[in-house]
């Protein structure tokens, strides 16, 4: 996975979410669950600040499928995957 893609995440996932103070993010970070614990309405934000970042288009079924929601370096491989495909 690219470094610059994952600190591209890993802002707009800063800039969406009302993380914390003190809180931060890595390719290990998990997005729900235990980690950063994000709602589906938060999660929808991310996805669309995403899209928006990349200019890609990233569906629930490969957000699922892909296991993106796993982790922010998932998510990150994600999106690199697409990317790659414009």
């Amino acid at each position: 996975m690219s470094p610059s893609i994952l600190d591209r995440v890993i802002k707009v996932i800063e800039q969406s979410v009302d993380l914390p103070p003190g809180t931060t993010l890595d390719a290990s970070t998990t997005l729900i669950g235990a980690g950063l614990s994000l709602d589906s309405i938060t999660l929808l934000m991310v996805l669309i600040a995403l899209e928006a970042e990349f200019q890609v288009e990233i569906s629930a079924e490969e957000l699922v499928g892909a296991k993106g929601l796993q982790s922010v370096g998932r998510l990150a491989e994600l999106v690199e995957s697409k990317v790659a495909k414009v």
